[in-house]
């Protein structure tokens, strides 16, 4: 037997073997037409959303337990390890989903369940400031977002996630968070509107984008919005264009905008 086949059934051993501690201590997640949830999940990472989306409103809110233990979800090296060897064995069939996969299929979940998992938001703000890894942070972000105007909660959260400080990843999920989320103008639509001169190209695309949800409410970005038509970057421009024609269709007519 070669070297790398030994450590990988070596490997597979431990991950195995944590896999079962793990169903020890959690209660088992439920299914849908004899179809395990994370089954079902999978199928997001395929691009399988309409059947899945539909067997998420099916589970309900059974589903959230699942769903925020794998936005908690962190590969040890040893499993990181075995997943890149296992990349390289042509003839593998095991499967170890990585815990970026896990991040994903939890975070469209929650878009699918929609206000409808509202009751998760404290728990998904709790997870977030555990910051597990950036990308269980976006993914977690990215939940709150799905939850819609229900997680109206999260936006002290994800206003401060806005700081230059943060990880620009973080920045553009909270933009477009707080967007899906369009709660509380008074105090959002400033702070985004600031944002629509950062040197980032790409969150000033999201933010214009994040602005166009707010409709009547976004009136005060319109001049900002009306610069952004000249913006550099293409995308920005787009979005400022769909913007203002959200916001206010007569001041786009002024604009130009057809």
């Amino acid at each position: 037997m070669g070297k790398k086949r030994r450590i990988l059934i070596a490997a597979l051993l431990v991950i195995l073997l944590g896999g079962s501690t793990w169903w020890l201590l959690h209660p088992r997640e439920p299914s849908y037409n004899g179809k395990l949830l994370s089954a079902w999940l999978e199928d997001y990472n395929r691009d399988e959303r309409i059947g899945t989306d539909d067997a998420l409103r099916h589970i309900g809110t059974n589903a959230i337990p699942t769903l925020l233990q794998m936005l908690r979800a962190k590969d040890s090296p040893l499993k990181t390890k075995f997943i890149e060897l296992l990349g390289r064995e042509t003839s593998a069939r095991i499967k170890i989903t990585p815990a970026v996969d896990k991040d994903y299929e939890a975070r469209v979940a929650f878009q699918a369940l929609g206000a409808d998992a509202s009751n998760a938001v404290p728990l998904l703000l709790q997870i977030y400031a555990e910051k597990i890894s950036l990308d269980s942070q976006c993914q977690t972000i990215g939940a709150l977002g799905g939850i819609g105007p229900a997680a109206k909660s999260a936006i002290p959260t994800l206003l401060r996630a806005l700081n230059p400080t943060n990880e620009m990843e973080v920045r553009h999920h909270s933009v477009l968070a707080l967007g899906k989320i369009h709660s509380e103008p008074a105090s959002v639509v400033p702070e985004l509107v600031k944002l629509l001169h950062d040197s980032d190209a790409q969150l000033r695309r999201y933010d214009a984008e994040a602005l166009g949800e707010f409709g009547t409410n976004a009136k005060s970005a319109i001049p900002d919005l009306t610069i952004m038509l000249n913006d550099g970057y293409s995308h920005a421009r787009y979005m400022a264009t769909n913007a203002l024609k959200q916001i206010d269709p007569e001041a786009a007519a002024k604009a130009g905008i057809k």
